[in-house]
């Protein structure tokens, strides 16, 4: 049986932007699944700071090369892509296909 959880959908939706985008001065319906197509606000920006301070070549002389190597596997993809918003997402997948 599922269990109610208190959310504030206002709140949430406020957290991706592609969710405020008008066309016609009309909301824009979404109908695809949710597999990346809206990303939070909060990944955009964890994103666009990975890109610029240090996506780069593995092994590189360059430090941008050397902050990438530094983080590893697990820790370039929490740098690149917010450790909380992974793990709700990978929890909402579950739910979706599993109902729970």
């Amino acid at each position: 049986m599922a269990t109610a959880i208190d959310v504030d959908l206002q709140s949430v939706r406020g957290q991706f932007p592609a969710l405020a985008l008008k066309v016609d001065g009309e909301p824009v319906v979404y109908l695809d699944n949710p597999a990346g197509t809206q990303v939070s606000q909060r990944v955009i920006d964890r994103t666009t700071e990975y890109w610029r301070t240090m996506n780069a070549n593995q092994g590189g002389a360059f430090t941008t090369s050397q902050r990438s190597d530094a983080l590893g596997g697990r820790d370039r993809l929490r740098a690149q892509y917010d450790d909380t918003d992974v793990r709700l997402q990978s929890r909402d997948r579950a739910r979706a296909t599993t109902g729970r």
